[in-house]
């Protein structure tokens, strides 16, 4: 008997064709499981992220399908010694706990082989293989000429952001840290209080110098106190993973504009990668257009790059 074929001309149980492969949904979801002992991937348990998830499955599977393609093409094979060692790699530094037991405790807890995560790691090294040949032609080095265009088109925006010179003391309690508070609120000296009492090894012999630093240097309850703090004023108690934090601030550097000089490594680096990153992207897109792709109905892909809105492996 005939499987009945919905209105996208797809058999019932499908969930997507592409490149004349079909791949129902049992195997979709067979196929997440094993990016799942990759990559850490789940399905959302929120039942209002289900669809969007699903969505985006089908177009990263889509997308694997149609790059295996492009490998195969090129013949960009991955030797059993490699293959072997890629395994060895995962084993020993991908899992948790790393070795064979954890291992085999990650296959049975997503559901997938030995076999199913050995071909997705070789996947995973003929994508790099074939990244690098299908961005060769913008990957190398930008031309003084180019960083200067840039940089002159972008100058305003190119600021080194505010720094902060700061000490902090860690102790134990919220106690400990409101007792010290009101010692320095008396005329104590913070550095001396930092050796005396700080928790932290690496600063206290410094009187808990901490450096200067940016915002997002700084653990994300530590750092809205220490830069709303005024100079020389202290802050806190603050509670971080380390422990109950009193800060100081020395000293406050403000926004600076960025000299090409200082910029043109950073700024050259950067550049290439988003150029690099452009021309994958754009190839992708390309590949999976001409791919005549076609989805089951809940499986039809936003398109607003649902991808990476999922946060699945490309």
């Amino acid at each position: 008997m005939l499987a009945v074929r919905a209105a996208t001309g797809l058999p019932a149980d499908a969930a997507l064709r592409v490149a004349g492969v079909t791949v129902s949904k049992t195997e979709l979801r067979q196929r997440i499981r094993v990016l799942g002992a990759l990559y850490g991937l789940r399905a959302p348990a929120d039942p209002g992220l289900t669809d969007q998830f699903n969505r985006a499955a089908a177009r990263a599977v889509a997308l694997r399908i149609v790059i295996d393609k492009a490998i195969a093409e090129r013949r960009l094979t991955i030797s059993p010694e490699r293959s072997g060692q890629l395994l060895a790699d995962f084993v020993a530094r991908g899992v948790n706990p790393p070795g064979q037991a954890g291992f085999l405790a990650l296959l049975r807890d997503v559901g997938a082989s030995e076999a199913e995560v050995v071909a997705e790691l070789n996947r995973r090294e003929g994508t790099r293989e074939l990244l690098g040949q299908v961005t060769a032609p913008v990957a190398a080095p930008l031309t003084d000429a180019e960083l200067h265009a840039y940089y002159r088109d972008h100058q305003a925006e190119l600021v080194w952001p505010e720094r902060r010179h700061l000490r902090n003391i860690v102790v134990a309690t919220q106690e400990q840290a409101a007792a010290l508070h009101t010692d320095l609120g008396r005329g104590a000296d913070f550095a001396a209080l930092a050796r005396q009492s700080s928790l932290d090894r690496r600063t206290r012999d410094a009187g808990g110098d901490l450096g200067t630093l940016r915002a997002d240097q700084l653990d994300e309850a530590y750092r809205g106190p220490a830069f709303a703090a005024a100079p020389g004023a202290v802050f806190g108690p603050v509670q971080t993973s380390e422990g109950w934090n009193l800060g100081q601030v020395l000293e406050v550097s403000p926004p600076a504009p960025v000299g090409f000089d200082e910029a043109r490594g950073r700024l050259g680096e950067w550049l290439r990668q988003r150029r690099v990153e452009q021309a994958w992207q754009e190839w992708q897109d390309r590949q999976l257009a001409g791919a005549d792709a076609s989805y089951a109905d809940e499986y039809r892909p936003n398109p607003a790059g649902p991808a990476e809105s999922a946060g699945l492996p490309q």
